[in-house]
């Protein structure tokens, strides 16, 4: 599954951001709890043409939970508008983020990234006609997260042979 996931991140990088995201790679993650995505960076001080210093925050993966490919797969959702995968809207939502790091040093879900996913989805209002906030979306990962006071099972002890036995 590494190498798709690679090669989706190359696809969209050319076809939506003209290749200005550095090369990152994109990691199946089933241990996110609360996103379906999660992009990892460093900052880094830079100075600029003044001689200021400032930080800049580089992109260094992208996260995407497993449970994308096993609970909705490949397959794209009828309802929307934009003909894309769940798995594919949250990787273009964490490239806009790698993005928006690497040329603009914008880290938020800004006015500038909002603008940005409205561009490449195509989905400017809601079904209300208000504007679109692309902050988050519409895959359920509460379900994803273990329950309220879950412990894990308790190893049964076995009888037998003791090595440390005296």
């Amino acid at each position: 599954m590494m190498p798709m996931l690679n090669d989706k991140f190359d696809q969209f990088n050319t076809e939506y951001f003209d290749e200005k995201i550095p090369k990152i790679p994109v990691i199946a993650n089933g241990r996110l709890k609360t996103a379906a995505g999660l992009i990892r960076g460093v900052y880094t001080l830079k100075k600029d043409y003044i001689d200021r210093t400032y930080k800049q925050l580089i992109p260094q993966r992208i996260d995407i939970h497993k449970r994308l490919f096993d609970d909705v797969g490949w397959d794209t959702p009828a309802d929307k508008p934009f003909h894309h995968s769940h798995f594919e809207i949250t990787l273009l939502h964490e490239m806009t983020h790698a993005y928006l790091w690497a040329v603009f040093n914008d880290k938020n879900h800004s006015s500038r990234f909002q603008l940005v996913m409205s561009n490449i989805t195509g989905v400017h209002t809601d079904s209300r006609g208000r504007r679109k906030r692309h902050t988050y979306h519409s895959l359920d990962v509460s379900r994803w997260r273990r329950p309220r006071g879950w412990k894990a099972a308790k190893p049964e002890k076995v009888s037998g042979f003791n090595p440390f036995a005296t």
